[in-house]
């Protein structure tokens, strides 16, 4: 049997809610919500920015509020910065001062922060006084050790691809067809997944750290019949990556591969 395996570098996480009930209509400048026909949400936004799990961020004066699928506001239009964190957390800034809220709008990161770039129901990662630090949500200590970042401004790069003159996105298109050589040239599919013809997209999901290295690989989604092991073990027969950056310097950063298995 003839078989052949292709990645995927980038996906995106189309999570789009199906039984989404409204949508944007602009009259007049003015952006509403119309559920079929009927007028949900009155024509009164500037602009708007859909929410890859529902809802829509709604823009009116240059401030910005959040309502959900079914136009109820959650958040007013007043804050300066609003974006989901994760399915409860929205950083908001407010006056010059990052903070989180939940949808009850009940605070989980205090307001006081310069910055915040993702958040668990454990740590924050937080910038105060121009440096970044894990924040303990219980005791409420910041930790200027081993801070990981899930959106550096740049990503991590597989392979030399530093010759692009600063190029950001030449480097990114290298870095991509490097890793599916390599992977391609390394991956072995599983015996027990071709006589049982098993297909699918595993997901590894591993830290780069500040110096390139793969440190704490794991499978986050697998498809069985050694799918999974197969992908963990190439990850871990990877060279040193270029690691990713935050305001301008390398920094630990979050990166998931999915490893897509496909017989022919």
């Amino acid at each position: 049997m003839r078989f052949f395996l292709t990645t995927i570098i980038i996906i995106l996480a189309s999570h789009f809610s199906f039984g989404q009930d409204i949508e944007p209509k602009k009259k007049k400048g003015k952006i509403g919500f119309k559920k079929a026909k009927e007028l949900i949400v009155d024509y009164q936004y500037d602009d708007y920015d859909k929410l890859y799990k529902g809802g829509y961020i709604v823009i009116k004066n240059d401030l910005e509020g959040l309502i959900d699928v079914n136009g109820q506001t959650i958040f007013e239009c007043q804050y300066e910065e609003l974006r989901r964190l994760s399915d409860d957390h929205y950083f908001i800034l407010d006056n010059g001062k990052a903070g989180i809220l939940n949808e009850e709008s009940e605070i989980i990161v205090p307001f006081g922060y310069q910055d915040i770039d993702s958040a668990t129901s454990d740590f924050a990662i937080v910038k105060k006084d121009n440096k970044w630090y894990n924040l303990n949500l219980e005791t409420f200590e910041l930790d200027d050790k081993n801070v990981v970042f899930k959106f550096p401004d740049d990503i991590p790069l597989f392979g030399d691809c530093n010759n692009f003159e600063d190029n950001y996105e030449s480097e990114k298109d290298c870095s991509t067809k490097k890793m599916l050589e390599f992977i391609y040239l390394n991956t072995r599919y599983p015996s027990e997944a071709v006589t049982k013809k098993v297909e699918g997209t595993v997901v590894i999901r591993m830290i780069i750290d500040q110096e390139g290295e793969i440190q704490n690989p794991e499978i986050v989604r697998d498809i069985g019949a050694g799918c999974g092991e197969e992908a963990l073990r190439v990850v871990e027969k990877m060279p040193t990556w270029t690691p990713g950056r935050k305001d301008g310097k390398a920094v630990g950063s979050y990166f998931n591969l999915p490893i897509k298995f496909k017989l022919k």
